[in-house]
């Protein structure tokens, strides 16, 4: 009796042995990170016509026999300015003095009214605000104030493609393509509005000083 109970004791101190073992985990286990997908950045168009954006000096596509490829391969990338591009935040071209104001920012940091030779002589109202200016013209007499420019000065606006002051001009070039032509720093892009909108961007040794968007009356 004595013998069997030792022998009974001795299977159960093996069992809670093998037990235990199985529930510790072994030093040094290696363990497997959770797979992360690799960080991707946006890709700049590729460029069949050799279009440098930090070398654009005297670009003119349009005294060239390759305006309508270009033309054909801009509208092919989806990098033709269109209507959500003549918007900057709130504020849109045409929109009437009395909307706009609504939205802005501020009371003007200065306010200037003329009649200006760019807009035939007719009235205009210039707005100045931080990191922005408004122009606003009056076609007609008793005719509402339009908004008609629109120009980023700093880097607190954004365009809708993601465009600030103060970005390089290969981000330009990503975002928006290569423009029709460059002339004294000043890159034009074609609308889809043809002549009646234009899209100017300032660069000054590779960096966007500012963003223009022009409504012709």
């Amino acid at each position: 009796m004595k013998r069997a109970m030792i022998f009974l004791t001795a299977i159960i101190l093996c069992l809670g042995i093998t037990a235990c073992g199985g529930q510790q985990a072994p030093e040094n286990q290696a363990t497997t990170a959770p797979a992360t997908t690799a960080a991707t950045t946006s890709a700049a168009p590729e460029n069949p016509f050799g279009f440098d954006p930090n070398h654009p000096e005297d670009w003119n596509m349009g005294e060239t026999d390759k305006w309508q490829k270009w033309l054909d391969w801009m509208t092919s990338k989806d990098l033709l300015i269109s209507g959500k591009d003549y918007s900057v935040e709130d504020f849109d071209l045409v929109m009437s003095l009395k909307d706009a104001q609504k939205y802005f920012p501020s009371k003007p940091l200065s306010e200037t009214q003329k009649s200006n030779e760019e807009y035939g002589g007719f009235p205009t109202k210039k707005l100045t605000f931080d990191s922005l200016v408004l122009t606003f013209v009056q076609i007609g007499k008793g005719e509402p104030f339009t908004l008609s420019l629109i120009e980023i000065t700093g880097g607190g606006y954004v365009t809708p493609r993601g465009l600030r002051v103060g970005d390089s001009a290969e981000k330009l070039y990503e975002l928006y393509g290569i423009p029709e032509y460059v002339s004294k720093n000043k890159w034009t892009f074609v609308t889809e509005a043809g002549a009646y909108k234009i899209f100017h961007v300032i660069v000054v040794k590779g960096v966007v000083k500012k963003i223009l968007l022009n409504s012709i009356m």
